[in-house]
């Protein structure tokens, strides 16, 4: 996942000032900017979320958050703003799920208490408990191992379990700083090249020119533009 490249580092550090100095339009060209990375957490959260939950539903938790953690978030803060804004949009969908959960929390704790019950059984007997067993385990009745069952179709996820999103999102952020410190690294190297290596890198990378269209723009052979090639590459390599 990567965010939409429609704003410079310039443009965002002016964004964020005017958004700083209460400018509606300046958030709303920011949460432009940071819609996809919303959307991403929201398929992220999808995962946990009960099977009945709609995406779009998700989504919509995710840009309310998104809005709410651009007016609060502040560049002098010394965090991105995606570390602020992944915790922000992870907690405001699980308030979400939450105050659409019709469990009270003991009645979640009971539903846990026959999931742990369920999983040992299945570990130790490699099958699944009849309702008398479960009922004999959790000291209580079938009718009431039958109600939590059906509990159990319904719960929506504790918010500890969206904790794995911010972890993930950290992760893509310092792959996407990593790559862009290779790119910077790389502009640099091919600057240092002679120039007829550093042109025919330009021509044949960036342009898309084929070795032949090469030599018949430097009127040289094939071979040769092969070997400029090479060279060009091996000292970018070493």
């Amino acid at each position: 996942m990567t965010l939409k490249a429609k704003l410079s580092p310039e443009d965002l550090a002016m964004l964020w000032q005017a958004n700083a100095d209460g400018s509606l339009g300046a958030r709303d060209a920011l949460a432009e900017h940071y819609e996809s990375f919303a959307r991403y957490l929201a398929k992220r959260a999808k995962a946990k979320a009960p099977a009945h939950q709609d995406l779009d539903d998700l989504i919509s938790y995710a840009h309310h958050a998104l809005l709410d953690a651009l007016s609060k978030y502040r560049p002098d803060m010394g965090f991105k703003f995606e570390t602020y804004a992944t915790r922000r949009i992870a907690g405001g969908i699980a308030d979400e799920l939450r105050r659409q959960d019709p469990l009270t929390r003991n009645a979640r704790q009971r539903v846990k208490q026959l999931s742990v019950v369920q999983e040992h059984f299945w570990e130790t007997r490699g099958r699944s408990a009849t309702l008398a067993e479960l009922a004999d385990e959790l000291g209580c009745t079938i009718e009431q191992v039958d109600g939590l069952q059906v509990q159990q179709q319904t719960m929506t996820a504790d918010i500890s379990e969206y904790d794995d999103i911010a972890d993930r999102v950290d992760e893509v952020s310092d792959l996407e700083g990593l790559e862009a410190d290779l790119r910077r690294l790389l502009a640099t190297t091919i600057a240092r090249l002679p120039e007829l290596e550093r042109s025919f890198i330009a021509l044949h990378y960036g342009e898309r020119l084929s070795l032949a269209e090469l030599g018949r723009r430097a009127s040289v052979t094939d071979v040769r533009c092969g070997q400029i090639r090479k060279r060009a590459i091996l000292a970018i390599a070493s």
